[in-house]
């Protein structure tokens, strides 16, 4: 892609109607990753914990073995554009500007923020890999600078992530703050990523130094303000999913409203690496039980 100048992007950006966008040639632009999402279930032998279903949240529950399922979602083909070249005081209203400029006759499947490296932009979905070339081309047309987002496609086949640990388990209450704070006191930090998934927040934390990332290799597990977390390297982090749920235990009959913090010190003096406390899918209190597992 070729820019000759810096373009500041508004509302009249475009006055091209469609009929004039269809012809355009298609740039050379490459497609995003696919993504894929799986269907979770708690196992006895070697359980889950991205997602727990509670009718009686006082009652242990009963776990049964179900098949995995694979679960293929639709490629989104996104563009993304520097906030810093859209009009606008702030990020939804720059938001708002690039969705009013995309004309009649591309479709697209919606606006979000993303950061990527400290740099913030407008990222715009859509649904197929031509309209995006259209778009594509128009930004051309007008000198816009964009990139095609495959961030995601170069983070999976980024073979050196000795210096990232992966954090799940994080309560949706704890902030992209606070986990910073907490773990910048291992080490100096150089990007941090926060994503929420199911009923937690994951974050991918990324050390200046592999000396910093080494110290999870034995430890599993940290408390984060009252909470205990799951910590894997990045790594090796497929390897370390099955083999830190190997050996696990259920602890049962746990006061009401038990933190992580309350009960570290007997899972420590238990042996146990991590501990996973529940939480209801509908109130979001923690529930009566914890799993706990050991390295062997």
């Amino acid at each position: 892609m070729t820019q000759t100048r810096d373009v500041i992007i508004s509302e009249n950006t475009f006055t091209q109607n469609v009929k004039q966008n269809e012809g355009l040639p298609s740039p050379n632009v490459a497609q995003s990753s696919t993504a894929t999402a799986q269907a979770t279930v708690i196992y006895t032998e070697s359980p889950n914990f991205e997602q727990t279903k509670e009718t009686d949240p006082l009652a242990d529950e009963i776990l049964d073995d179900v098949n995995w399922e694979n679960v293929s979602y639709n490629t989104r083909h996104a563009l993304l554009i520097m906030a810093d070249n859209i009009e606008g005081d702030g990020l939804r209203e720059k938001r708002r500007i690039m969705e009013k400029i995309i004309p009649m006759g591309i479709r697209y499947v919606g606006t979000c923020v993303k950061r990527i490296n400290n740099v913030t932009y407008i990222k715009i979905d859509f649904p197929t890999h031509e309209h995006m070339e259209k778009m594509a081309t128009l930004f051309d047309t007008k000198n816009i600078k964009y990139e095609v987002n495959d961030y995601k496609k170069r983070s999976l086949t980024q073979n050196d992530r000795k210096n990232e640990i992966v954090v799940k388990d994080i309560p949706l209450e704890t902030s992209q703050i606070d986990i910073e704070k907490h773990f910048s006191s291992y080490g100096d930090i150089e990007t941090i990523r926060v994503k929420a998934l199911n009923q937690w927040h994951t974050a991918n934390i990324t050390f200046k130094d592999t000396e910093t990332a080494s110290i999870f290799n034995n430890k599993w597990s940290d408390i984060v303000k009252k909470d205990s977390v799951r910590i894997y390297t990045a790594e090796n982090f497929e390897e370390n999913k099955n083999t830190r749920t190997e050996f696990c235990a259920k602890l049962c009959n746990l006061p009401r409203n038990t933190t992580g913090f309350d009960i570290d010190d007997f899972i420590k003096q238990q042996g146990g690496k991590t501990c996973f406390i529940p939480r209801h899918p509908e109130s979001y209190n923690r529930l009566r039980y914890a799993y706990v597992c050991f390295e062997k």
